[in-house]
């Protein structure tokens, strides 16, 4: 019988883990000596940090590849998990799988007949559209946007434009050095009607979560988002989506 390939989440930043975990996922990497990892050093510091019973060498890491698809490291825990142990895949911060490394690995495994068990964690993207007060009935995560100046503002006037048009929130990344030249750009070319949300630090102390029209952004003091992990979101304003409907000639009706 094949183990189960566990999906992890971890702390979104330096903070306690029981601030964001459960208990029970607590309890549950506790039993595992395996794990699907980016980096074995950090990941390393939040096992220790979260008490695992097991001593660092006793433990087994794969470092997964991020870049080559179906690598000789995904290979390798298939090859755990086939031999009846459990894996724990974990990314450097937030949901694996979820604009994190996984994907791959989750895919062979699914293909193997492996059961995949995702775990209760944060998710930046998700807790960022619980907050937006945006539509969280159809929605879209974008990214990262594009490096290029001029290419990156055209692709925040399409996502305005697919947000109007679909009734839809769009949510995207930019490196955390980009963050305030990005926010500055989309209040310069978005409408004064789209709604505009920055969610930074999520889960954290410093947290902080805006959500304003753009036309309100313009009077709003910037704030200190440089080189801080942000989720940006925005909503086209639906009283400019909808037309108005035609007014209906009333009939008179006539009296016997």
């Amino acid at each position: 019988m094949s183990g189960v390939l566990y999906l992890i989440p971890t702390p979104l930043g330096k903070v306690s883990a029981d601030k964001s975990l459960p208990s029970t996922v607590i309890s549950l990497i506790h039993e595992l000596k395996y794990f699907a990892v980016e980096q074995v050093k950090t990941s390393i510091q939040f096992l220790q940090s979260i008490k695992h019973p097991v001593n660092e060498f006793e433990m087994n890491f794969i470092v997964i590849n991020k870049q080559q698809k179906d690598s000789e490291q995904d290979l390798e825990v298939l090859n755990v998990l086939l031999s009846g142990e459990s894996v724990g895949l974990m990314s450097e911060a937030g949901c694996p799988g979820v604009a994190d490394p996984g994907s791959q690995l989750i895919r062979l495994a699914h293909a193997a007949g492996i059961r995949v068990i995702p775990q209760v964690g944060p998710a930046s993207m998700i807790l960022a559209l619980m907050a937006s007060g945006f539509n969280g009935q159809k929605f879209r995560f974008n990214g990262y946007l594009n490096r290029d100046h001029e290419r990156r503002n055209e692709d925040l006037k399409q996502l305005e434009m697919a947000s109007l048009q679909f009734d839809q929130t769009e949510l995207f990344m930019e490196a955390p050095q980009r963050n305030l030249t990005l926010l500055k750009d989309a209040i310069a070319i978005l409408q004064n009607e789209t709604r505009l949300l920055v969610a930074c630090q999520i889960t954290l102390p410093d947290e902080l979560i805006l959500s304003k029209t753009v036309a309100e952004w313009k009077r709003t003091k910037l704030p200190e988002i440089e080189k801080k992990p942000c989720i940006f979101g925005l909503y086209g304003e639906p009283a400019f989506r909808v037309k108005p409907a035609k007014k209906q000639a009333i009939t008179k009706v006539k009296r016997w």
